[in-house]
């Protein structure tokens, strides 16, 4: 999309959590991701309400899915049906969609899943290959391939500090350590035929491997090698999973169907809970070690646990045959019928307009410097665009007092390189922009005047070809900032302007405060006014955390860079809880 500015006017510009526990614990709020094996689908799930918030597609046998920390992406292992598979599914949680789908290229069947700390790079078994990949979420490139040389590596464990990992090699009959700094492999153990389900310790001391063949949870000493036996009559030790104060095991039994907990320390078996017809599958802890969410694949759902008193709590539909989970306690939420189409529409024309504000101020300063000529005679008019292929572009030019012809253009990229830009601009385009931007700083400025209020008006292109022009306030004292107040106009065919949005009746002038998180009140119902959010990224871009505030809404803005996406300044929301 072009985007262009056209400065006929000085340009000057002023510069909690969202998620709780309930009683004792409950996993009242929180967001979880399932994989759906035989649709080949991922389910996001909210808690609080036990509502599907979208279903999403995978590659074929999306099998185990784990969660960054921060609840933002989730990545899925789409292991393959009937011919194997070489693909991760990476989804961008907050946005209930498919970031992008990651190829393994030769490596096939990827199963097992840890992220390791940062949440930036992620292990995954290749079984077919006998590899153990580490990928980078955000590029998709495999940043290692340790070779396990043992056959069936199926799930795997890291310890705490991400530099070992240990591989349950199903066909072989062993674990594989593997030094992830070096990137090679240690060692192999043998241990009880056909071991599937495989964890290690936070410290690395112990590995608890559950064998599928002998119904046989083992426990390995790292540092001798040595393996014991923590407990025996699985039918299916699907999974283990140490609580997080790693004091419980829990293990899935999928063919006796029911759910075993076992004292880390004693490796006393506390007590079993029954699940008949269920199929427990993959299973997760909630951080505070309360419950647990397990999917049941014949059942169809997610059984939430008490873990203090083994029972199932609630249940939650999911999608069929679930098989893993991730959990977050990030609010994903139910929100407003409409509201993310409609805060994306108007988030987008914020962006739009803060890079025209960085850009013109980059552009005036060339132009004071002499970069386009000297200050006296260079052209007077400022001018920024948005290539479609995301090049920043910034000039100046003048314009004949018809604005028909668009003369002495000159631009330079404001990529940093300050080279000159030789690509096409369809001056037209941009005639038309000044124009409208002409005509409507001409008619509102009486009223502004009046008003004693300062604006700016930029025209923001529209994806749809059409063309608005967008009247943003400014305050009128150092160390204050304005909320609302906006104006938008669009150009009719028969050449006249009309009045889109008209917020002037809701600005107001805040305090600015000096450092810690700027707080925004919008007007508002649900979508922040369109000047808020150009306010929230103006400041954000300075480093400051901003939350905007509606009547029903609360939106925070994230700073760094999404893992899912590669964007910046991402948004958070949640539904305010006096309007749910």
């Amino acid at each position: 999309m072009r985007r262009a500015l056209h400065l006929l006017s000085a340009l000057a510009l002023v510069t909690a959590p969202l998620h709780a526990q309930g009683e004792r614990g409950v996993p009242s709020s929180g967001t979880l991701v399932i994989t759906n094996k035989t649709p080949a689908t991922a389910t996001i799930i909210d808690v609080a309400s036990a509502r599907v918030l979208a279903t999403l597609p995978t590659q074929p046998g999306p099998h185990e899915v784990v969660m960054s920390r921060d609840g933002r992406v989730a990545v899925v292992s789409d292991y393959g049906a009937q011919t194997g598979g070489n693909t991760l599914t990476v989804i961008d949680v907050p946005a209930l969609r498919v970031a992008r789908t990651i190829t393994l290229g030769e490596y096939r069947r990827p199963h097992g899943l840890v992220l390791l700390p940062g949440d930036s790079l992620v292990a995954v078994t290749s079984e077919t290959n006998k590899q153990l990949l580490i990928v980078r979420i955000a590029t998709g490139d495999i940043v290692q391939a340790i070779a396990t040389q043992q056959n069936g590596s199926h799930m795997v464990g890291v310890t705490a500090s991400g530099t070992r990992a240990w591989t349950g090699n199903i066909g072989s009959n062993s674990i594989s350590e593997l030094d992830l700094v070096k990137g090679i492999a240690l060692r192999n153990i043998m241990v009880p035929a056909q071991p599937e389900a495989i964890n290690v310790t936070p410290d690395g001391r112990e590995v608890w491997v559950g064998s599928n063949a002998t119904g046989v949870l083992s426990v390995v000493d790292a540092a001798s090698g040595k393996v014991s036996t923590a407990a025996e009559g699985f039918g299916w030790p699907y999974r283990v999973l140490f609580s997080p104060d790693n004091a419980l095991v829990l293990v899935p039994d999928l063919k006796k169907e029911e759910l075993r907990f076992v004292d880390r320390r004693t490796r006393r078996e506390l007590g079993r809970l029954a699940l008949p017809g269920m199929g427990p599958q993959g299973i997760i802890f909630t951080p505070d070690g309360t419950h647990a969410f397990l999917s049941l694949s014949t059942g169809a759902k997610i059984a939430v646990i008490d873990v203090a008193a083994r029972r199932v709590e609630s249940e939650i539909a999911a999608g069929d045959t679930p098989d893993g989970v991730a959990y977050t306690t990030r609010v994903v939420d139910a929100l407003p019928a409409g509201f993310r189409g409609a805060f994306a529409d108007a988030d987008g024309r914020a962006r739009t307009i803060v890079f025209w504000y960085q850009c013109v101020g980059a552009i005036a300063r060339l132009r004071a410097e002499g970069g386009f000529g000297p200050s006296a005679t260079a052209p007077r008019l400022i001018y920024c665009e948005r290539t479609r292929d995301g090049l920043p572009v910034g000039g100046v030019y003048d314009i004949d007092p018809a604005f028909r012809t668009v003369q002495r253009f000159s631009a330079v990229r404001l990529d940093g390189a300050r080279e000159r830009y030789t690509g096409t601009i369809d001056t037209a385009r941009v005639a038309l922009e000044a124009k409208l931007v002409n005509d409507v700083t001409r008619e509102i400025t009486p009223a502004f005047a009046k008003l004693q209020r300062p604006f700016s008006v930029v025209p923001v292109p529209r994806s749809d070809g059409t063309l608005e022009a967008w009247a943003i306030p400014r305050a009128t004292k150092a160390r204050m900032f304005v909320t609302g107040g906006e104006l938008a106009f669009a150009r009719l065919t028969d050449g006249t302007i009309r009045r889109t949005v008209d917020h002037t009746a809701t600005w107001t002038q805040l305090p600015l405060p000096i450092d810690g998180e700027l707080e925004i009140p919008s007007a508002a119902l649900d979508v922040p006014a369109v000047a808020d959010l150009f306010t929230a990224h103006y400041h954000g871009a300075l480093g400051r955390d901003v939350t905007v505030h509606t009547a029903t809404m609360v939106s925070r803005l994230l700073s760094g860079v999404d893992p899912a996406t590669g964007a910046r300044a991402v948004w958070q929301h949640a539904v305010k809880a006096a309007a749910r």
